[in-house]
C-alpha cells in the first residue's frame, strides 16, 4: 500500500514540477498553491519512507493511507482538468494557425466539444485555483489529524501561516528567499542597475527601467536585490514595491502604494481620494518604485501611475518594471532593459543543493559527501536553467533520504516533460 501511494505522490509531484514552469499556471495565479502542495507531498513522502523502515502494519495506518490516497486522487483529477485546459488552449492556437488541415481540426474540436465550455468557465472564475487551495488544505488537515494518533512522527507543521494561504492580487513587498541568489552574474546585474538609478540623467522624470525575462527565471529576485540595497534606501525618499500581475484593481494598487510608502490607505474609499493621497505622499520627493510582473501598460501605467507620478515627484525619481514582454518595456519607454538569462549549470547546481539541504549540510553537499552531484547535474539540466523549477526539485529532494537510490528515483520515475516555457504572450 505504501509503495502504491508513494508512486501516486511521485506522479502528482512530476505534474506539479512541470506546472511551475508553464505560462498558463502563472496566468491562473497558481504558483503559490503549487509550491505549497509540493511541500505537502514532499513531507508525505518522508512519512511513507519512515513507515516503510519501521514496517508499520497498524489498522490506523491503513486507514490513514486510504484517506491520503483518496485526497491525492482528487488532486490528480484536478490536475488532469488543468492539463485539459492547457491542451485545449494549445489546440485552439494550432487550429487558428493551421487552416490547411480542416478534417483534423474538426476532429479535435469534436473531441473537446463536451469540455470546452466548462473549461473556459473554469479559467474565467479561477475554479482550478480555488479547488487547488481547498484540496491542499484538506490534505494538510487529514495529515495533521492522523499523524499524532499514530505516535510516529512530530506533529505535522502547516506549510505556512494562515495569512499566507490568502491570495491577494497586489503585494506591497516582495517575497524572495535569499537562497535563490546564486552566482556572480545576478550580483553584477544588480550593481549595474543601481549605478544607472543613481547617476544624473534628466531625459525624463521619472525615468523607467525594465527587467525582462520568461516566467520563473529570476526577474523578481534581481529586482529585490536592487530594492533592498542600502544605496537605493539612502538615495530615494520614498521606496515603493507593488506586484501588479494580470488581475489587478486600480484602487488596490493605489491603496497598496500608500501603505508601502508608510501611509494609511484604508481610510480612502474611492479612486479620487486614493489618487489625491498618492500625489500628496510623493509630491516633491525622490521616488523609487518597483512594478513587479506587469503584463499591460495602458491601464496601470499610461492611464494611472504615469499621470500621478508626473504631477509632482522630485527630479531623479525612478521606476523599475519587471515583465515577461519586451513590448511592455518599450511601451513604458524604458531607457534601459536588463534581460535575465537562465542559470548556468554550475549556478543551477548551487541553487539545487541550497534548496535540497539545510544550511548546516550545504558545505558537505557542495563537497559531494553523499556522492550525488552527477545526479544533481542531470536534474538541473532538466530544469532549463529556471530557478523556479530548480527550487521545486530541491524542495522535493529535501524530503528524501540522501542516497543515490532515492535521488535516482526522482530522476528516473518522475514524469518529466520539461521543454521550457511556451512563447511569451503579449497582453
Amino acid at each position: 500500500m505504501e509503495s502504491a501511494v508513494e508512486s501516486l505522490v511521485s506522479k502528482v509531484l512530476g505534474t506539479l514540477i512541470n506546472m511551475a514552469k508553464e505560462e498558463l499556471a502563472m496566468q491562473l495565479r497558481l504558483e503559490d498553491d503549487v509550491k505549497r502542495l509540493q511541500v505537502t507531498l514532499g513531507r508525505i513522502q518522508s512519512y511513507l519512507q519512515d513507515f516503510e523502515k519501521k514496517n508499520i502494519k497498524e489498522v490506523s495506518m491503513k486507514q490513514w493511507l486510504n484517506q491520503i490516497n483518496q485526497d491525492i486522487y482528487d488532486i490528480e483529477d484536478l490536475l488532469d482538468e488543468y492539463v485539459a485546459l492547457k491542451d485545449n488552449n494549445s489546440e485552439s492556437r494550432s487550429n487558428e494557425e493551421d487552416k490547411s488541415t480542416p478534417s483534423s481540426s474538426k476532429k479535435v474540436r469534436c473531441s473537446f466539444h463536451g469540455k470546452s465550455s466548462s473549461i473556459k468557465k473554469v479559467a474565467s472564475n479561477h475554479r482550478i485555483g480555488v479547488e487547488l487551495q481547498r484540496l491542499n488544505k484538506q490534505l494538510n488537515d487529514d495529515i495533521k489529524g492522523q499523524i499524532p494518533k499514530l505516535s510516529l512522527l512530530p506533529k505535522f507543521a502547516p506549510t505556512g501561516p494562515v495569512e499566507s494561504q490568502i491570495r491577494s492580487n497586489v503585494r506591497t513587498t516582495s517575497v524572495v528567499v535569499r537562497s535563490d541568489i546564486v552566482g556572480n552574474k545576478i550580483q553584477d546585474d544588480a550593481r549595474r542597475l543601481i549605478e544607472l538609478f543613481t547617476k544624473e540623467d534628466d531625459r525624463d522624470n521619472p525615468l523607467v527601467y525594465a527587467i525582462v525575462g520568461m516566467g520563473g527565471i529570476g526577474k523578481t529576485t534581481l529586482a529585490k536585490l536592487v530594492f533592498d540595497d542600502h544605496i537605493i534606501a539612502s538615495r530615494f525618499q520614498v521606496n515603493v514595491w507593488v506586484s501588479v500581475s494580470q488581475n489587478y484593481n486600480e484602487n488596490d494598487i493605489l491603496r497598496n502604494i500608500i501603505t508601502s510608502a508608510g501611509g494609511d490607505g484604508e481610510r480612502c474609499h474611492n479612486f479620487d481620494s486614493l489618487s489625491k493621497k498618492v500625489i500628496d505622499m510623493v509630491k516633491d520627493k525622490r521616488v523609487f518604485m518597483v512594478l513587479d510582473d506587469v503584463w499591460e501598460t495602458k491601464r496601470v501605467w499610461n492611464d494611472l501611475l504615469r499621470i500621478l507620478l508626473k504631477r509632482g515627484v522630485a527630479e531623479g525619481s525612478r521606476v523599475l518594471v519587471t515583465t515577461r514582454n519586451e513590448e511592455v518595456a518599450a511601451q513604458m519607454m524604458a531607457v534601459h532593459s536588463q534581460r535575465v538569462q537562465p542559470l548556468s549549470l554550475e549556478d543551477g547546481w548551487s541553487l539545487l543543493y541550497k534548496s535540497a539541504f539545510p544550511a548546516w549540510e550545504q558545505q558537505e553537499a557542495k563537497d559531494d559527501k553523499w556522492n550525488l552531484k552527477d545526479i544533481d547535474i542531470e536534474l538541473v539540466k532538466k530544469c532549463d536553467g529556471l530557478p523556479l523549477a530548480i527550487n521545486a526539485i530541491g524542495g522535493m529532494l529535501s524530503a528524501r533520504s540522501k542516497t543515490r537510490e532515492s535521488w535516482k528515483f526522482v530522476l528516473k520515475n518522475i514524469m518529466w516533460e520539461v521543454k521550457g516555457l511556451p512563447e511569451e504572450i503579449s497582453s
